[in-house]
């Protein structure tokens, strides 16, 4: 609830107070926010790449943020684990470029407000690589779909250039994620794009990534 609190204070005048010194009251509801309704096209693309990346320009550290920190020993995953330690160094040394991630990029929580695309639901905002925020939308939202990635990167400019041994880790590391929440969720769905990524990572395929071509190495 911190990060929900600190994001929204930073980007809007929507927290009213805060109820018995913890919880926050935001109103939300006059906005009308109306979901994006799919399929996905290549202008809608572009416009969300504009959106994440005004919030990583806007939202600053705060208080209490936490910070996305590599695990690089994976109980079961003894053979890609392996892999990932012998490329630590250049995969901290790309980690360590990092901005206020939104966590939970998505097409249901990007909203349209009077007619302009916004992003909610900030509970999950932490410090990592901008491409973090990349993976889950590239693979779940954007269906591997070159057209749309490379729209929503037009929209989004420039970022710092990664190894791509470093994004396979990023989609790694997503796919444990996903595959942890779906052993208390039942995702069928879900756990099929976790199952692909890990496929991907084992296969050493860039698969939805295009991330690190021809970008800048200026950081955000």
């Amino acid at each position: 609830m911190n990060a929900e609190l600190q994001v929204n204070k930073q980007l809007n005048n929507r927290v009213l107070d805060i109820f018995n010194d913890e919880q926050p009251i935001l109103i939300m509801k006059d906005l009308a926010p109306a979901d994006l309704i799919p399929p996905i096209t290549r202008e809608l693309a572009t416009k969300m790449g504009e959106m994440l990346r005004k919030f990583h320009h806007a939202v600053q550290p705060f208080t209490q943020i936490t910070s996305f920190r590599a695990n690089f020993t994976r109980s079961g995953f003894e053979e890609l684990s392996g892999r990932f330690i012998q490329k630590q160094a250049i995969i901290d040394a790309d980690l360590s470029h990092q901005v206020v991630l939104h966590g939970d990029v998505g097409l249901r929580n990007y909203k349209l407000v009077a007619g302009k695309i916004t992003l909610i639901d900030f509970e999950r905002a932490q410090l990592g690589i901008a491409q973090r925020d990349f993976v889950k939308l590239f693979y779940q939202d954007f269906a591997g779909q070159t057209e749309l990635i490379e729209a929503f990167l037009k929209g989004y400019g420039e970022f710092n250039s990664i190894d791509p041994e470093t994004w396979l880790f990023l989609v790694f590391d997503t796919a444990l994620g996903i595959k942890d929440y779906v052993t208390k969720v039942d995702d069928p769905e879900f756990a099929a794009i976790a199952e692909q990524m890990l496929e991907d990572v084992t296969q050493q395929k860039r698969g939805c990534d295009i991330s690190y071509k021809n970008r800048s190495s200026t950081r955000l």
